[in-house]
């Protein structure tokens, strides 16, 4: 950061005062749930690759993982959530989820939680943000 931005010099600027200027303090790749997404992607990707190959048993393995893997960023802050009454975007993705997975769309289920997975971790690392989930008001 240059010391355009303000009147302190460039050896001033710490993580505390791009905070204060509603920078983001973190890098993307710290965030839980784009490394959550990104591990449900590579699963997800390796699924379909199986799948094409004609491998569905390893491919429904990976794609159950994936759903797993994407569906840990969100599922827990929605469910503590419904416990204090609280309904919000999170709910919504995991009744789908679970709705695919019922109807025998694993790798739906787990692309939708590998979406919504990279939805949450960009709005934890949006500037401005608290940090908090905009969607499961966990």
């Amino acid at each position: 950061m240059s010391d355009a931005c303000c009147a302190h010099p460039e050896d001033e600027h710490t993580d505390v005062h791009d905070a204060e200027h509603g920078e983001s303090v973190e890098r993307l790749w710290d965030v839980d749930e784009i490394r959550g997404a990104a591990l449900s992607g590579v699963l997800l990707v390796a699924g379909f690759l199986f799948s094409w190959a004609g491998q569905e048993g390893w491919s429904h393995g990976l794609s159950i993982a994936a759903l797993l893997a994407g569906g840990a960023t969100f599922v827990p802050g929605t469910l503590r959530a419904l416990v204090k009454g609280r309904i919000g975007v999170g709910t919504l993705m995991t009744i789908a989820a679970v709705g695919a997975v019922l109807l025998g769309e694993v790798q739906e289920a787990a692309m939708l939680a590998f979406l919504y997975s990279i939805s949450e971790g960009l709005e934890v690392n949006r500037p401005g943000s608290d940090g908090g989930s905009h969607s499961t008001e966990g």
